[in-house]
């Protein structure tokens, strides 16, 4: 019999929205820690760069007070491009929702309309033909605008380097970026991804953190200094590397990438596992975007399991990373083999019946139970329970039914388990191990001729099962049979089975 096993497998808002919306109490933005501050008074840029860092959660908060803004006055030119900038940073996130680009679409062409002649149309016209592909595009019209006299700024100028930039262009990009920080007005974190993005293109090793640590001094970015405690670690410079991130830290506690990245050094290559359950933590509480958070729990449940002490808060942070994980499957694997590793059964089956109660969806927690009840515990009784939990959650997997199957054997229920070997089969025609089982449990309920049969079947699938198949007991009925012996005969010709 062969063992379960799992397959690791434009309008920016309507008057009517923007009324709805005035009756919430806003927190305060990144860009205005006291939510007293004037918006009129923040200046352009320190919004841009707010939408550029800032969370979906920020992100709709912001939307609200441009909202307002154009409300008061819809020909308010910072006000429309902004709206058009946030719309756009919106659809990165969700690029499904293509009435976010539609929105950001129409309110750059509204933008350009109030003034031909502005840097800030211009440039969101070009953001816009970018996000959408339309790079040549874009190249056209800035240069339009420079022939029609248009000044064009470092918005613009930013633009035309994310325009060109392929990948194999870094110098030419490298160069338009240098000429637009020569502008004293422009904002240092957000030229600094594409400018990061043609470095680590262009240069590797040494010669990368060079670069990353000649610009990053040239002007204070918290982007490239990140870049570069990034490839110091990559290039296992990790003293250094947590140098920079400490750096980093001291002037924005909360970067959740830098707590992050101080804590893998720590657990993988200082050994320190301590102060990298402490960064993780950290971490999970300053991340912003849910794949962050559950990143920095994911590494915490981890890290807490190795440390092999505190097996209670280890589930707890497993069950969080796994409930807030997009693959959640993906997140409980790596888990469980950690646990297999590190923790006795009684931990495992402890974390399993936590999921069981806190993420009642997740098939998989109850087909991993089922295993453990089964092949480790011997209480197939319980384990053809949680088997038929995983099944009714998720009929599709044969390895359900094939795991179910195999704690009927062990109950000695063989009509039951030939049945889940059969659906298992059915479920999924190219599974060689439940065509296998169904072979041994025909042979063991004495259907000699079906369990060559099947056996056959399972052999012209995966030539490896013979091996199993030599020594099974549950094959012993047919040992005796020539046609088995020829077929165990790796040099044998393809044997049939007369009906």
């Amino acid at each position: 019999m062969t063992k379960f096993q799992m397959n690791p497998e434009v309008w920016a808002i309507g008057i009517l929205r923007v009324a709805a919306m005035f009756s919430f109490a806003y927190a305060s933005s990144t860009f205005a820690k006291d939510s007293s501050v004037n918006f009129r008074s923040v200046d352009v840029k320190s919004i841009e760069e707010a939408i550029a860092d800032a969370s979906a959660e920020d992100l709709r908060k912001i939307e609200i007070k441009i909202a307002r803004l154009m409300q008061e006055n819809p020909a308010d030119l910072s006000a429309n491009y902004l709206m058009s900038t946030l719309l756009l940073k919106m659809f990165t996130l969700d690029p499904g929702s293509y009435s976010l680009i539609r929105q950001s679409t129409e309110l750059a062409a509204q933008t350009y309309d109030l003034d031909q002649k502005s840097d800030l149309a211009i440039t969101a016209l070009a953001n816009i033909l970018e996000a959408t592909g339309e790079n040549d595009r874009g190249l056209s019209l800035l240069s339009d605008a420079a022939k029609r006299g248009v000044t064009l700024g470092w918005r613009a100028s930013l633009a035309k380097a994310r325009l060109i930039f392929n990948g194999k262009n870094a110098d030419a990009v490298l160069g338009i970026l240098n000429e637009t920080l020569a502008d004293a007005d422009a904002s240092t974190e957000l030229i600094a991804p594409t400018l990061i993005s043609a470095i680590l293109s262009r240069y590797d090793g040494e010669q990368q953190i060079n670069e990353l640590r000649r610009w990053a001094k040239r002007r204070d970015c918290f982007h490239l200094e990140l870049a570069l405690a990034n490839s110091l670690a990559l290039n296992s410079h990790y003293d250094d590397a947590m140098a920079v991130y400490k750096r980093i830290l001291a002037v924005k506690p909360d970067s959740t990438e830098a707590l992050m990245s101080q804590g893998i050094i720590s657990l993988r290559h200082l050994k320190q596992i301590d102060l990298a359950i402490q960064k993780f933590k950290l971490a999970a509480i300053s991340a912003k975007y849910p794949s962050e958070k559950t990143a920095a729990q994911t590494h915490l449940a981890l890290a807490l399991i190795g440390q092999k002490r505190d097996f209670a808060a280890a589930n707890k942070a497993s069950v969080a990373a796994i409930s807030g994980a997009s693959d959640q499957e993906g997140v409980l694997f790596a888990i469980l083999a950690a646990y297999r590793k590190n923790a006795d059964t009684q931990f495992t089956m402890s974390l399993l019946e936590e999921l069981e109660k806190d993420v009642p969806g997740l098939h998989l927690a109850h087909a991993m139970k089922g295993e453990i009840l089964s092949e480790k515990l011997g209480r197939y009784s319980d384990a053809t329970r949680s088997f038929t939990d995983a099944i009714t959650l998720e009929p599709g997997r044969s390895e359900y039914y094939n795991g179910r199957g195999l704690a009927w054997m062990g109950i000695g229920n063989l009509n039951n388990a030939l049945t889940d070997f059969e659906n298992a089969a059915a479920t999924n025609p190219d599974d060689a191990s439940a065509r296998y089982n169904v072979a041994c449990a025909q042979a063991r309920l004495g259907q000699k001729e079906d369990a060559m049969a099947s056996l056959i079947k399972a052999l012209e699938m995966d030539a490896r099962l013979r091996s199993n198949a030599r020594v099974d007991q549950d094959l012993m009925a047919l040992r005796g049979d020539p046609a088995f012996k020829a077929l165990m005969d790796e040099n044998a010709k393809q044997v049939r089975v007369a009906h």
